[in-house]
């Protein structure tokens, strides 16, 4: 169960937000200046990405430089993001302060299901990219990856945290999908209004084999000039198996994929009505 409303925690964060952000770029450690929360970055083995901790009357803010790899990159920067919603939302900080422990995941995704945990994911994408702000530059885009690759350059948030916050936005009919780097299938996210269109509930289940993944990452990685994503047109039907060929809801759209190198990669499909 959730401990607050996600519609408050994504109005508390927009608000910081606007409050520390220039040319669409958040300055999350004036945040956290502003706060008097000390960030220290260090080489932590595998025990974490970032902790928010309180000792002797005071915060801190510990980064794992040794799976964040940079302080500057997008991956870090949602990280911090997370631990400041931790900060801010009273529930989490005040567990800190009576010396409680926040429950801790080992899971390194942007999606995660412990609430605490969902609620600092969903603070750190509305702090990263405020919600009126991303509609509108959206909204002057190609939907899917092309929109995708430019507000993560606007926002400077990496493709997989851009992607998510799209989905969760709910901008048009549309479905990701995460490939892991062996190509078999990570997880998918949906819009509700995809969820609509299809009468997909839950997980769904993605009938698409690697095989067919792996020739679209080799195209990817050999065509002259290289493109930054293969797209083409799609049936509903070709993806989820509750869809039947050639039915009434097989309906056409766009399959968009991107390999994020070492990572797997990301396949967008689009239904823009």
């Amino acid at each position: 169960m959730l401990i607050h409303s996600l519609n408050n925690i994504s109005d508390l964060a927009e608000s910081i937000a606007e409050e520390n952000i220039f040319k669409n770029k958040v300055n999350l450690e004036k945040i956290a200046k502003k706060k008097k929360i000390s960030l220290i970055y260090g080489n932590y083995d595998d025990c974490f990405l970032g902790e928010l901790m309180h000792s002797s009357n005071k915060f801190y803010i510990y980064l794992n430089l040794h799976l964040l790899n940079s302080k500057f990159s997008t991956r870090t920067r949602f990280t911090l993001g997370h631990e400041l919603g931790h900060y801010f939302i009273d529930a989490h900080r005040n567990k800190l302060k009576n010396g409680e422990s926040l429950s801790y995941s080992s899971d390194y995704n942007y999606v995660s299901n412990i609430p605490v945990e969902k609620e600092a994911n969903h603070f750190s994408s509305h702090l990263l990219m405020p919600k009126t702000r991303f509609i509108k530059l959206a909204g002057k885009q190609e939907p899917g990856i092309p929109s995708i690759l430019s507000l993560k350059d606007t926002f400077h948030t990496s493709i997989e945290g851009t992607s998510i916050h799209y989905i969760n936005l709910n901008l048009l009919p549309c479905m990701f999908v995460k490939w892991r780097a062996d190509l078999t299938h990570h997880y998918a996210s949906y819009t509700t209004s995809f969820a609509k269109l299809t009468g997909l509930k839950g997980k769904p289940g993605i009938k698409v084999h690697p095989e067919y993944i792996k020739e679209i990452f080799h195209l990817l990685e050999t065509e002259v000039p290289r493109p930054d994503y293969v797209e083409c047109a799609t049936k509903l039907s070709s993806w989820l198996p509750n869809i039947l060929p050639d039915s009434r809801a097989d309906l056409i759209g766009l399959e968009q994929t991107i390999k994020l190198g070492a990572f797997g990669g990301i396949t967008f499909l689009c239904f823009p009505q």
